[in-house]
């Protein structure tokens, strides 16, 4: 067993050392080095475009806020009208209403004042005439 890890280990090691290549000189030519400004040039007017692009949506963003706090504050302020017109409206609507009201109660505590002095008058004139007694004794008056 030990003879089988030592070979399996010489072979991951021989492996190991044939697989490394030496160093190779890479040329780097005039015609690799314009060609690599050319892409600089190429990412910094991307990277210019990119912060064109960017600074266009921030100002669009913030336009797009104010027109949507705009329309907030409009919706808002259309609530706030119609709820002061249906106030506004009921009560001008229930006035009269009440003022009828008014009128009618006055009208039944008068009538109210008008049949107690009746009762009054009755009871009297029954402790003076007895045919009147009877009367109200029928009616149920008493």
């Amino acid at each position: 067993m030990f003879k089988l890890i030592v070979i399996l280990f010489l072979i991951l090691l021989s492996g190991n050392v044939f697989s490394q290549k030496k160093d190779v000189d890479v040329s780097y030519s005039l015609a690799d080095r314009e060609r690599m400004i050319r892409v600089e040039v190429r990412l910094d007017n991307m990277e210019k475009r990119m912060d064109r692009l960017e600074t266009k949506l921030e100002n669009g963003n913030s336009e797009l806020r104010k027109a949507m706090n705009n329309l907030t504050y409009s919706i808002f302020g259309i609530i706030g009208v119609f709820i002061a017109v249906l106030v506004w409206d009921r009560r001008k609507t229930l006035y009269p209403v009440l003022k009828q009201m008014e009128t009618a109660d006055e009208r039944l505590q008068e009538e109210i004042q008008h049949r107690k002095k009746i009762d009054k008058f009755l009871k009297d004139l029954s402790g003076k005439d007895k045919k009147v007694l009877e009367a109200m004794k029928h009616a149920g008056l008493l």
